[in-house]
């Protein structure tokens, strides 16, 4: 595993540092820019969480490592109301321009914070999706800490997320075989802190399993 998620790792380096051609997502164009992670075939991550999230019109949501702000594009042509959150000022810059391409300035909220720093005490959310770093590592830079991490920042998210979620919202996340948790602790530190597995979806691709968890508050 140690060499998949090292030749991952240097994929990444080489694509963000570069940037990649625009990506058109049903209907939506998603400029990816330099120094931010970008969504894409490389970075399966965000298109699963797309395809997988729970949507409805009155929702309100927030993405957590909004990168790009291609979750937060796909959130809010339904749901009322966006909060997208980085810790990379390129990246809410990235955000930003990708917002105004799309013509939804007026659905989504850019904001600077890691996790749930940035938020207001009262705000909570109808949804909470999470593409959090994964690859074992300690990042040297805000550029690594788009896709580099211990594990340490997943977990603290499941300890979190619930004082942040409206009664019957939901925690949307995803995770890869090359990180550092199992899955029986990701689930264990979700339970512990007040969360229940909602489903677990398995993704394979050629050098790693991806799988998309759904939690929501235990009643």
């Amino acid at each position: 595993m140690r060499l998949q998620a090292l030749l991952v790792s240097k994929a990444l380096k080489i694509l963000v540092n570069h940037g990649l051609p625009p990506l058109k997502y049903e209907g939506l164009t998603v400029y990816r820019c330099p120094r931010v992670f970008p969504p894409g075939k490389l970075t399966k991550t965000s298109f699963l969480l797309a395809q997988t999230m729970i949507l409805k019109e009155n929702f309100e949501v927030l993405d957590v490592g909004c990168g790009t702000g291609f979750l937060s594009l796909v959130a809010a042509r339904k749901a009322k109301r966006v909060v997208a959150v980085d810790v990379n000022p390129e990246a809410l810059k990235c955000t930003l321009r990708n917002v105004k391409a799309n013509g939804l300035e007026g659905k989504v909220e850019v904001r600077r914070g890691s996790l749930f720093e940035a938020l207001k005490p009262e705000e909570k959310f109808d949804l909470i999706v999470a593409n959090l770093p994964y690859l074992p590592g300690q990042p040297r830079s805000l550029l690594e800490a788009g896709w580099l991490d211990d594990g340490s920042l997943m977990v603290k998210l499941l300890r979190e997320a619930g004082g942040r979620l409206k009664p019957g919202g939901f925690l949307q996340t995803v995770y890869s075989s090359l990180g550092s948790l199992t899955r029986q602790e990701i689930v264990g530190e979700a339970e512990a802190s007040g969360l229940s597995l909602l489903e677990r979806r398995t993704f394979k691709s050629l050098l790693e399993i991806f799988d998309v968890y759904t939690f929501t508050l235990k009643v």
